[in-house]
């Protein structure tokens, strides 16, 4: 399993730059040192506690997983007093500033609301790269065609590895793009926790909690 694990995160560092995307992970993101040794990390805390489960979002964004490597998952939570099983021990995980670290609002209702329903997915995203506005780096956009089907690769092989039995889609963007493949599992849709969506986002949780 870690060797599968090493062999992936090198090989989404090494893929092609996009136009109007950042890469969390590759050599020329000034902060890509971060992003891959936490992202190593996480994946290896979900290798050992397994719930094969994968919660897949629409792609990272520029105050979360841009900077702190993992899905759904800012600065902030990697330093904060909470953990779970997911995050492992707080000290395992680099930040670029533990004084001063970045916060995003959705990151905050999806970790708050998986600790408080006990649960605990492996996280991705349906495009795994940062895209933002032209000449606006502080900025996210909506992925286009074209680099959800390269994304579409990375999905299946985190399936593979992970053996995932269930996904659940976080908002209609990754919803709508795992409707178009086939990939061999059930896939539920829950309310993206931003624009108003955190009640509902919960709900969903206490769904699943339930079933």
């Amino acid at each position: 399993m870690v060797d599968l694990i090493d062999q992936f995160v090198e090989d989404i560092s090494n893929e092609k730059p996009i136009e109007n995307t950042v890469n969390p992970y590759a050599d020329n993101w000034e902060y890509s040192k971060y992003a891959r040794h936490n992202f190593k990390i996480y994946l290896t805390n979900i290798s050992m506690n397994n719930s094969k489960v994968l919660f897949l979002g629409e792609a990272p964004g520029y105050k979360g997983c841009r900077l702190s490597g993992i899905p759904f998952t800012s600065e902030r939570i990697l330093v904060s007093e909470s953990s779970n099983l997911i995050v492992g021990n707080k000290f395992d995980y680099r930040v670029r500033n533990a004084e001063k670290p970045q916060t995003e609002r959705s990151a905050t209702i999806i970790w708050n609301g998986l600790e408080q329903y006990d649960i605990y997915p492996l996280m991705w995203n349906a495009f795994p790269f940062h895209p933002y506005k032209p000449g606006n780096l502080e900025s996210n956009r909506t992925p286009k065609k074209e680099e959800l089907l390269i994304g579409e690769k990375y999905i299946r092989r985190l399936m593979d590895i992970f053996e995932t039995k269930k996904v659940y889609a976080i908002g209609n963007i990754a919803y709508s793009t795992l409707g178009k493949l086939k990939l061999g599992v059930s896939v539920d849709k829950i309310r993206h926790p931003s624009m108003g969506g955190k009640k509902q986002f919960l709900e969903g949780l206490e769904m699943i909690k339930k079933v």
